[in-house]
């Protein structure tokens, strides 16, 4: 589009929300585990693409969240607790660095690590800078909220519905056009009667009759209807102008950086075991059960989060979709189950006439719905070829343009289809992720039972759901 783009902040990723000193500082302390990323990431090594410096930039912050956490939390208690924190401070961020990227929250909504537990969260408005025919300046042109405007004429030379008032009550017009130089023989005027058109000599004629007069050059508008048909509202014109006259007047976009409050809520988990269970299983098995202990947990916390997520699209989507998965007498299976395939692209489009902005390109399905994509195959759906990880995964590609994940915890007969962008901010729902992982340190008393505490904050917002298209699989 042609226009002027006034940014109020240079925000288009996220490394543009941490200040330059800061992330220099981040990406040199945690050098190591960034660069360790890609290894760790069999998603990304299937799809061919490494990690973006903001991705890296995120994981960095989130690993400085944590160790920033174990240093003031050990600092408390080093007189009344055990000093030595166990595996945890060893492990904890080889973890991160292993879980932070697979996590899929991270791939079908936008992902914004807070510097702290109360924070902001970064959202796109296009507004638009001038009035133009039906358009307000400051009206949304594009908004996570209302999507798109419906308005299709503000880059181009046509200028519709622009209001001018009567000088007096006799019916006298004047006023100026504000798009100049106008065409010759373009302007139209609606006045509640018949309407007053512009002769091509710069005269404005109702019926038969001369009317008023218009300026091409100056935009200035004469019109007297005291002898004819009177006008009692504002009168609205129509007209073409020039665009290849220099200087150029154009349509103004004004590009706004949105802020909303999140705040990071907590997420806990308590683990015991007697000390005579877990010297046994070290002694026999060689099995360091606070290892294993921090692994399931970890994981844990990451699938709850990643459920968390994709349920609460789930119920705040604000389209539907169904699909009966029992097949015609006239069809077979394969081609029956195609069918939900189209329904999949159906709810896609039905995103794209929502939010005028967007095209849905992924979608999490339950049992039933893995299932009937698995029957039908290549080429229309190509799996991974791997062995299935516990709880939500990446699944395939479907028709090579949308991404297909596979949740266990959704009901066997539900599926949602939903978009992301490119951009960290093109979302219609925001994690603000603080702490990913933290443990409290090893307790043990008299009782000879251990203790820790595994706690992960991350705060959420849906920003528009009707980005988000949930379905249900009958029969």
């Amino acid at each position: 589009m042609s226009g002027n783009f006034n940014k109020r902040k240079q925000i288009t990723s996220f490394e543009d929300t941490i200040g330059p000193r800061q992330r220099a500082f981040l990406e040199n302390k945690w050098r190591s585990k960034l660069g360790a990323v890609a290894s760790v990431d069999d998603r990304y090594k299937l799809e061919g693409r490494q990690k973006t410096n903001g991705e890296r930039l995120r994981l960095a912050l989130a690993l400085e969240n944590v160790d920033r956490e174990i240093n003031r939390a050990y600092r408390m208690f080093e007189g009344t607790q055990v000093p030595d924190v166990g595996p945890f401070k060893f492990h904890v961020f080889d973890m991160i660095t292993a879980l932070y990227p697979t996590s899929i929250a991270d791939e079908i909504v936008s992902l914004q690590v807070l510097p702290q537990k109360l924070g902001q969260i970064f959202f796109l408005r296009y507004v638009y800078g001038s009035d133009k025919g039906g358009v307000t300046a400051g009206s949304d042109m594009l908004s996570p909220f209302t999507g798109a405007s419906g308005y299709n004429n503000y880059s181009s030379e046509e200028v519709d519905d622009e209001f001018f008032s009567a000088v007096d009550v006799s019916a006298k017009y004047e006023g100026f056009l504000q798009w100049i130089p106008v065409r010759r023989g373009t302007l139209t005027i609606s006045t509640g009667g018949e309407p007053i058109s512009d002769n091509g000599k710069g005269d404005l004629k109702q019926g038969g009759n001369t009317v008023g007069s218009v300026d091409y050059n100056t935009g200035e508008v004469t019109i007297d209807l005291t002898g004819g048909t009177n006008a009692t509202e504002d009168l609205a014109a129509s007209y073409v102008y020039d665009q290849e006259y220099a200087p150029t007047r154009t349509g103004q976009v004004n590009v706004r950086v949105d802020e909303a409050i999140i705040t990071a809520r907590p997420h806990k988990l308590s683990a015991l075991w007697a000390f005579d269970a877990a010297y046994d299983l070290q002694a026999s098995q060689g099995v360091n059960i606070e290892e294993a202990i921090l692994e399931a947990c970890t994981a844990e916390l990451r699938h709850e989060r990643d459920g968390i997520v994709m349920r609460s699209l789930y119920n705040q989507a604000a389209n539907s979709s169904t699909f009966s998965k029992t097949v015609p007498p006239a069809l077979t299976q394969r081609e029956h189950y195609e069918a939900f395939i189209t329904e999949l692209s159906k709810a896609s489009t039905r995103i794209t006439q929502e939010t005028k902005r967007a095209t849905g390109n992924w979608v999490v399905v339950g049992k039933d719905g893995i299932d009937i994509l698995n029957a039908v195959g290549a080429p229309r759906f190509e799996g991974t070829g791997e062995i299935a990880p516990a709880g939500p995964h990446y699944a395939g590609t479907l028709d090579k343009r949308m991404k297909v994940y596979f949740n266990p915890f959704f009901e066997e007969d539900e599926y949602l289809v939903g978009y992301k962008g490119s951009l960290f901010l093109d979302s219609g729902y925001v994690i603000g992720d603080y702490l990913p992982i933290f443990a409290s340190q090893l307790i043990m008393l008299e009782d000879f039972m251990g203790r820790r505490g595994f706690a992960s904050m991350y705060g959420t917002k849906m920003i528009n759901n009707r980005m988000y298209v949930r379905g249900q699989i009958t029969g």
